[in-house]
């Protein structure tokens, strides 16, 4: 892993200083296992998301994609936590015809919010989310 200042100041180049998140009280939310990452990116577009994972393939980083990071502890653990990429700033609906049941939506929009979205037009996603904050793309 490079230099934490280093990693910083290129994480802070992609999505800005305000959305990289390095306090250590912090970064312990999205431990997984007892790992820690080094920094947490919050990306608010696709393209920030390929710069991120540019910046990860060329320093050898490892990322791990989060969305309300609700269920983490489910899956495998990983050996090594470099990097979280928070979708949080993610959570639009993109495109969406009601008539034609067809949506677009990131990855980082809670279940709860995309439903009313859908209720607004009496249709729903039939899932059952374990949890309240679950986000569309951790589901």
């Amino acid at each position: 892993m490079p230099a934490a200042t280093s990693l910083l100041e290129q994480l802070s180049g992609i999505v800005g200083a305000t959305e990289v998140v390095v306090a250590p009280e912090e970064l312990r939310r999205f431990s997984v296992d007892g790992k820690v990452p080094g920094a947490v990116a919050r990306p608010g577009s696709a393209d920030e998301v390929v710069e991120i994972v540019r910046l990860a393939r060329s320093d050898r980083l490892a990322l791990l994609p989060a969305g309300g990071f609700s269920n983490a502890q489910l899956g495998n653990i990983p050996r090594q936590l470099d990097v979280v990429v928070s979708l949080a700033r993610m959570n639009q609906v993109l495109a969406y015809d009601p008539a034609d049941l067809t949506v677009s939506v990131e990855a980082g929009a809670t279940l709860a919010a995309f439903q009313q979205t859908l209720g607004a037009h009496r249709q729903f996603l039939p899932v059952d989310a374990p949890s309240r904050g679950a986000t569309l793309g951790g589901i």
